[in-house]
């Protein structure tokens, strides 16, 4: 992995956000569907990153 996406997710962390990197869409699903539980709510706010892969 790259050192700014690495310096990037521990700035995140510091600010107490989770950040994650994958290598692709198909990981991303399954981290995504990790990470929300039945009856969640989410809010993504204008993510590139979801809109480019139809999430």
């Amino acid at each position: 992995m790259d050192e700014k996406i690495n310096r990037l997710i521990l700035n995140l962390q510091r600010n107490n956000m989770a950040g994650y990197f994958v290598e692709n869409k198909e990981r991303l699903i399954r981290l995504i569907a990790s990470l929300i539980k039945d009856g969640d709510k989410v809010g993504c706010g204008d993510s590139v990153t979801l809109e480019d892969t139809s999430i």
